[in-house]
């Protein structure tokens, strides 16, 4: 037997040989590469009995059942489920009860959120691949960190959008080499991605530090797609801001959600947040929204859980995610 057809011996009823030749490929798909599902998902490996294992592959603390969620989050899950509303499908860009939740758990006084300013998506790397999207036009780049998290490559590169990598300083808590940095710009650069706190390094980056990368976009009126998905995972003694908290001209994109802060990562619930104050994301609101529709939204189940997870969780349980030295 060849790679293309069944042997001769191999006929259908009519005495007639079958030849069965494989369909193409498309390249996008031959072309997305995530280097590290390829690993993860591949992995077999028994550990040395004689060590301790650290597993250092993927972000996710529950894998060896160590954190427990808060009882808000079992109980919002549960009422849910009760109330029997939660089993259709709801608006793509996500439920206004869920938006209004989220909304005002991220407000503040100066830099205010509306239901308009978010869309709920499908995991992080969900609302990193909207982004993207709306933003950048096939043949323009984007400017991406070195290291930073595989996955904008690989979501970049699937819309025929090319990537340059600008550097990280190690020597330097992990900073932007904000002349290489801007040195990268061009006329086809359509967004630069940051992420604070870093993942992979674990940094936070100083405000002032924010403030000067937000120069360099404002200078080039590029907007900044920010992944903040651990921002609400640092210690209580650093100062973290968010890059839409900094901004006053800059449009800023804010990948969040549940998965890091509230340890339900498999519930692949996200959001972008949108701080717009000058109306230049005009289109591009419209171009996520477009995007949110091919999927008609998240899990329905887990959004509408949202509004009680947010206003119910208690301080307790955050301050002893953070403070528990999980084994």
């Amino acid at each position: 037997m060849n790679g293309h057809c069944l042997s001769s011996d191999d006929r259908n009823g009519f005495g007639v040989r079958k030849i069965e030749s494989a369909l193409p490929v498309s390249s996008r798909a031959i072309n997305t590469h995530n280097p590290i599902r390829n690993i993860v998902d591949q992995m077999k490996i028994e550990p040395n009995v004689e060590k301790s294992f650290i597993p250092l592959s993927i972000g996710d603390p529950t894998t060896f059942g160590n954190p427990p969620i808060s009882c808000a989050t079992k109980e919002a899950l549960f009422d849910v489920i009760e109330k029997g509303n939660c089993h259709g499908y709801g608006p793509s860009d996500g439920f206004l009860v869920a938006k209004e939740a989220i909304a005002q758990f991220y407000s503040t006084d100066l830099y205010p959120l509306s239901t308009n300013d978010i869309i709920l998506t499908s995991s992080c790397s969900g609302a990193i691949d909207l982004a993207i999207g709306a933003v950048a036009e096939e043949g323009t780049n984007i400017l991406i960190p070195r290291p930073g998290f595989s996955i904008y490559e690989s979501l970049t590169t699937l819309y025929n959008v090319n990537v340059k990598h600008y550097n990280l300083k190690p020597d330097k808590n992990w900073q932007i080499d904000l002349e290489h940095l801007e040195a990268l710009v061009d006329p086809k650069t359509s967004a630069i991605v940051v992420c604070n706190p870093s993942n992979p390094c674990g940094s936070v980056w100083s405000r002032s530090h924010m403030i000067s990368i937000l120069k360099i976009a404002e200078r080039h009126s590029l907007p900044i797609i920010a992944d903040e998905i651990y921002a609400d995972m640092v210690f209580s003694d650093v100062d973290n801001a968010s890059f839409g908290q900094l901004s006053k001209n800059v449009p800023i994109l804010i990948m969040g959600g549940m998965a890091k802060r509230w340890l339900v990562l498999g519930w692949r619930i996200s959001w972008i947040l949108i701080q717009d104050r000058h109306n230049k994301l005009t289109y591009v609101r419209k171009g996520l929204k477009n995007l949110s529709q091919r999927i008609l939204g998240p899990n329905s189940l887990c959004q509408l859980a949202i509004p009680k997870i947010l206003s119910e969780t208690s301080d307790v349980f955050y301050e002893n995610v953070m403070r528990k030295p999980w084994k």
